[in-house]
């Protein structure tokens, strides 16, 4: 009882109407609906009213989740601790994947900022050591020496295990100093492609 009296003396003194608590869905689409409708430049202002009132809001939204879901599924990956530089050249290929999937009639601009700004990121990860880390995963089919899988390249990959310790099972195959490609994999492996472990320890000590 003595906090709800404090509550509302807050709410007073804050001058909130309504005067009751709200679950939050109901204060996010309550808020949304008085910054739409209000026409209060205080809340927002009139562009934004005017794209918030479109009837196709919610479908550039839907637009844009599409083409976000890549970027975040890229990000989540990328501060793994296994990630490689495959990991950093397979989510730039799923994001353009992405871009390339929405319809150019209907998001004709989005689509071509999407691809300009895309192709401009991509530059910046224009390096042979990404591909040749992509080429050289185990999950990639279409490496020449094994492509159809020879031996000894036909030994299965196990999601739970990483690259690197794929390509370690190998090395007894080959004669000695001969195991290259055995020693450029594991060397391209070992590259991490992210600070998110230096961040983490500067985080931690505030």
């Amino acid at each position: 009882m003595i906090i709800g009296n404090k509550l509302k003396t807050l709410a007073e003194e804050n001058l909130i109407e309504e005067g009751r608590l709200k679950q939050w869905v109901d204060t996010h689409w309550h808020t949304m609906h008085d910054c739409i409708h209000n026409n209060n430049p205080d809340i927002v202002n009139t562009s934004v009213q005017a794209i918030l009132r479109t009837r196709t809001f919610f479908d550039d939204l839907n637009a844009l989740a599409f083409v976000l879901y890549p970027v975040k599924t890229a990000i989540l990956t990328l501060e793994s601790q296994d990630c490689s530089l495959a990991d950093c050249f397979i989510g730039l290929v799923c994001l353009g994947m992405a871009i390339k999937r929405l319809p150019e009639n209907d998001y004709h601009n989005f689509r071509q900022q999407a691809i300009a700004i895309y192709n401009r990121r991509f530059a910046e990860f224009d390096d042979d050591a990404y591909i040749l880390c992509f080429f050289l995963h185990p999950e990639y089919s279409g490496k020449q020496s094994y492509r159809y899988r020879a031996a000894p390249f036909n030994v299965p990959f196990d999601n739970n295990e990483s690259p690197t310790m794929w390509w370690i099972s190998l090395e007894d195959n080959f004669l000695k100093n001969e195991d290259h490609i055995c020693q450029l994999a594991n060397k391209l492996f070992s590259i991490t492609p992210h600070a998110a472990r230096c961040e983490r320890i500067w985080s931690t000590l505030g």
